[in-house]
């Protein structure tokens, strides 16, 4: 891991020490009965009017000077908005705008020497509800809502696991000191968020940031953090691959030059193990070169959100975009006080991957269909509107079933009918819809692997995928777009001329498969990318039976 630099921030949540909660007369305590120790201001009825607690803005103030922040003369609350099941009211009362404390700091020793871990912000806000997951049911406390809490916010400054253990340390150290909270990591009443991101040289961008939720000791902090940078190296290993490395899976990389070459987007379902993953990691290796003006263009946005170091220049190479599974909403999207380009907007001119689709929340998943449409997210704030572009190249993965083996030919699925149904229709019809390569992915088969057969190299793969984009960026250089997967209703029927027996066969399958006028479409699109890659000016049969194969699995996910 020395090759490699890690950038590590850090938030930490204090439960304060008052008799009462932070908006109510509420007892603030720990250890009683469930639902003992609230009342309708915490549970947010209508009518009821928050009032705060002073001794909690004293508390907040001794900490601030503890922390050595600059303590602001006038501080106001916020309400922020979000829908989870532990937030009655559907939205926290905190500070966005007005932070008690700015500008502080944390000294600590590392080696014999002195460091300064600086601390961006420390605001006041209400901790929320407490859950406990009994099998396919969650039980709710609201003991621990309207609860007052301290959130404080170092700069992305620490450097490795270490730095981040010896922080907290200190940290709680100078709370205690403090007499403002006991900061029982094991009670919550002190809890840790670390956010991780690495890079190979300093002159690179900061890479995908992971955040590890509700550490609840110090051991655990650097635990954690290790582990994660563990993944993200290996995960840079397996990126800077080759396709020629993968042996077997020859119809999947087919559609994976068929994607790139059009830009289109592409669902893998198969089994663990099937090397969806790998398969995914190794498209970025056969994309176009960056152009100077998407180059300039991603640049931008990532200069916006803080992800440029102060020694990097023009990003030179596509973004590969990873977030996980449990990142909010925002982070995805784009949102905050100053609305920020979130995951969609990073992945501009480059790849979104979503890892085992199914797992991702709703909510997001939903949230992704206007942009996949729009190429663009406009994010509404009462200080404007902000509009950032995503035009990026949507890959996600899934496997078949709960148990990941429906359809596997070496290891017995354990589902029942209904298990898998409702596990594939987590995916809605309308953003299926919008993905136009669906591909099944089987496991290689034991001959392919102990043969000498040698691969096609990522190298060739991208010889035509370029040419292919070549012929489709002249083709479109008047209609503002730049490959198939751009093309609209009316640019298709300009575009896309078929000859007799390719338009006969696409009638016969859209009866067939009862597809819908998108999904018409995306045929369409998908077999005039082939037809480029084979320098075919009018679509033909074999072209459309092809792009048909790219659909096929529409039946087996029941949509």
């Amino acid at each position: 891991m020395s090759n490699y630099i890690p950038t590590i921030g850090i938030e930490v949540h204090v439960e304060l020490k008052t008799k009462t909660k932070i908006f109510s007369n509420s007892i603030n305590g720990y250890g009683q009965g469930a639902n003992m120790l609230t009342n309708v201001v915490d549970l947010g009825y209508p009518g009821t009017l928050p009032t705060i607690n002073r001794e909690v803005v004293r508390q907040a103030i001794r900490a601030a000077k503890v922390l050595h922040c600059d303590i602001q003369k006038e501080m106001h609350f916020d309400r922020k908005n979000y829908f989870y099941p532990d937030n009655p009211k559907n939205y926290q009362i905190t500070q966005f705008n007005t932070p008690i404390g700015r500008n502080g700091y944390v000294l600590i020793e590392v080696d014999g020497c002195e460091k300064k871990i600086e601390i961006e912000e420390m605001h006041i806000e209400e901790d929320t509800c407490k859950s406990a997951h009994r099998g396919n049911v969650t039980l709710l406390d609201f003991n621990r809502a309207g609860v007052p809490l301290i959130e404080i916010v170092t700069k992305p400054c620490i450097s490795s696991s270490v730095e981040a253990r010896l922080y907290i340390e200190k940290l709680r150290e100078l709370l205690l000191y403090s007499d403002i909270s006991d900061c029982k990591m094991e009670e919550g009443s002190m809890r840790c968020d670390a956010n991780v991101s690495i890079r190979k040289r300093e002159t690179d961008p900061f890479g995908t940031k992971a955040e590890i939720k509700n550490i609840g000791s110090i051991s655990n902090v650097s635990l954690s953090i290790e582990k994660e940078i563990e993944r993200k190296v290996e995960f840079i290993k397996e990126y800077s691959m080759d396709f020629a490395d993968i042996k077997g899976q020859e119809n999947v990389k087919r559609a994976l030059e068929v994607a790139s070459a059009g830009g289109h987007n592409v669902l893998m379902v198969g089994s663990p193990g099937s090397g969806k993953t790998a398969l995914a990691k190794r498209i970025l290796t056969i994309l176009p070169d960056l152009t100077f003006e998407e180059a300039l263009e991603i640049t931008k946005i990532h200069s916006i959100t803080g992800e440029l170091g102060s020694k990097t220049g023009l990003i030179t190479k596509r973004p590969f975009r990873m977030p996980h599974h449990t990142a909010p909403i925002k982070s995805i999207i784009g949102g905050g006080k100053l609305p920020m380009p979130g995951e969609i907007s990073l992945a501009h001119n480059g790849i979104l991957f979503l890892d085992e689709l199914t797992e991702y929340n709703r909510v997001v998943l939903e949230a992704l269909r206007e942009p996949l449409e729009e190429k663009e997210i406009t994010i509404n704030r009462l200080s404007g509107n902000y509009r950032y572009p995503c035009n990026f190249m949507f890959v996600a993965s899934m496997n078949p079933c709960p148990c990941g083996y429906y359809g596997d030919e070496e290891k017995e699925c354990k589902c029942t009918q209904l298990e898998i149904h409702r596990y594939l229709n987590r995916i809605s019809g309308p953003l299926l819809d919008r993905i136009d390569i669906q591909i099944e992915v089987k496991k290689t088969k034991i001959e392919k692997m102990n043969s000498n057969f040698k691969a096609e190299s990522s190298k060739r793969i991208k010889q035509r995928v370029n040419i292919a984009r070549k012929i489709q960026n002249e083709r479109y250089k008047s209609f503002g777009i730049k490959s198939n997967s751009e093309l609209t209703t009316r640019l298709i029927g300009e575009f896309c001329n078929m000859n007799d027996d390719a338009n006969m066969l696409l009638q016969r399958v859209f009866k067939m498969l009862k597809l819908s006028v998108r999904g018409y479409e995306r045929i369409l699109k998908v077999a005039r990318t082939i037809a480029d890659l084979d320098n075919e000016k009018i679509i033909n049969a074999k072209h459309i039976a092809e792009a048909v194969q790219y659909r096929s699995i529409d039946k087996f996910l029941n949509k």
